[in-house]
């Protein structure tokens, strides 16, 4: 392993310090998460949020739990992965689903109030990077190529800054799971370790050089209604309420083995095949109410694969 290789392999120690002050809950990679004080959930207009749930790969956490459960680590491969018809091997996340739960009441004196939306609204801060560049003959960069953000930047393609399409609420309980509605927040990103062209000898996630953090994720669960529970309109926007907050961290290293490696090449280049190294992925934080903070109003969309030229 070259020293430039050594260097981007962080100790959990050193992550934990890189996003020890960022977090209220836990830490990358952590055991239990410490309590956090019963949350105040806003009532907005003539509706109150009676509870609300999150739940992440199945595991549940709630505003008022005396003591919230483990933190669920995430698993980071190299795997097949097809997109936009193209197979590729990939570096990433095998895989995240965050649902929510949401009882709304209604005040009392309320008549037949509007309820609003929910949904989810996602940034990330990322670097990648890859050798060799993959950009074609007399490209500058010594052999490589970066993908990096600039600041927190949206995620997803759903319309109006979310995630996904958002759900309409009523009275009593709301959810957004995986089914039967399939607006939960799945996500699993990642890099590809080959295209079409080009069978990269490695690639990085989160550290490398002299960048010590892991790709990061803010994932908010947004509660978007009118201040008086009646019917949206152009005097009568829609505003969001931020209720929750999932942070979520990964990071790893892909090399170029041989064709007996964990994935061997699934876009046809003979010989070729990649082992993932240094991988780690975790919740790092569930955070309700006032300590979800909001999601940033000024931002650019992420554009993880808008690579240039030279390290990172």
């Amino acid at each position: 392993m070259s020293d430039r290789a050594k260097s981007a392999l962080v100790s959990r120690r050193e992550v934990t310090r890189i996003l020890g002050g960022a977090f209220v809950l836990g830490a990358f990679g952590a055991g239990p998460a410490l309590a956090q004080a019963c949350a105040a959930l806003p009532t907005v207009g003539q509706v109150r949020i009676g509870a609300l749930d999150i739940s992440i790969n199945n595991t549940r956490f709630s505003a008022c739990q005396k003591r919230q459960p483990t933190l669920p680590g995430l698993s980071v491969v190299v795997a097949a992965h097809t997109k936009s018809g193209k197979t590729a091997c990939t570096l990433e996340v095998a895989g995240i689903t965050i649902a929510a739960d949401m009882t709304l009441v209604a005040v009392p004196g309320a008549s037949n109030p509007y309820c609003g939306e929910f949904g989810f609204v996602q940034f990330t801060q990322y670097t990648y990077q890859r050798s060799p560049s993959g950009l074609g003959p007399g490209m500058a960069g010594g052999g490589y190529a970066c993908a990096r953000s600039s600041a927190w930047e949206l995620d997803g393609a759903g319309p109006g800054q979310s995630y996904n399409r958002f759900v309409r609420c009523h009275l009593g309980p709301n959810k957004i799971h995986r089914k039967p509605n399939h607006k939960s927040m799945t996500d699993g990103p990642g890099v590809a370790t080959e295209d079409a062209m080009t069978a990269y000898d490695m690639v990085w996630a989160g550290p490398v050089g002299t960048i010590t953090a892991p790709i990061l994720f803010r994932t908010w669960v947004i509660w978007e209604t009118t201040d008086d529970s009646k019917q949206p309109s152009k005097i009568n926007p829609l505003k969001r309420h931020p209720l929750a907050r999932v942070d979520w961290a990964w990071q790893g290293q892909a090399g170029n083995n041989g064709p007996n490696s964990t994935c061997p090449s699934a876009a046809g280049h003979a010989g070729a095949g990649w082992d993932a190294k240094g991988n780690t992925g975790s919740v790092t934080a569930v955070l309700f109410g006032a300590a979800a903070g909001a999601p940033p109003t000024k931002f650019m969309r992420a554009h993880n694969n808008a690579w240039v030229p030279g390290q990172c």
